[in-house]
């Protein structure tokens, strides 16, 4: 319950002023960081048979949690437009 009401007044705060478009941004960019992070974490879960089932539930939440991030990330850059390696 705490972690849910965090999450939303999060959320309102992010988007607050971003209008309908950056709304329909957010919601596409958390789909996107969804679909590629819980692909990857059932990919890493079905790609080792463990002893303990605990261990692979582990490396899955720890995969797709990198790859979400991943994906914010590249997805922020992108629709910043700036370029993701920096000119030195």
């Amino acid at each position: 319950l705490v972690c849910g009401a965090a999450a939303g007044l999060a959320l309102r705060t992010g988007l607050a002023g971003a209008g309908p478009f950056g709304a329909l941004q957010w919601c596409g960019q958390a789909s996107a960081a969804l679909a590629a992070g819980g692909l990857a974490g059932y990919a890493a879960v079905r790609a080792v048979t463990d002893v303990y089932y605990e261990a692979g539930l582990l490396r899955g939440a720890a995969v797709c949690l990198v790859a979400a991030v991943a994906v914010c990330a590249a997805t922020d850059r992108w629709l910043d437009g700036r370029s993701v390696t920096r000119a030195a």
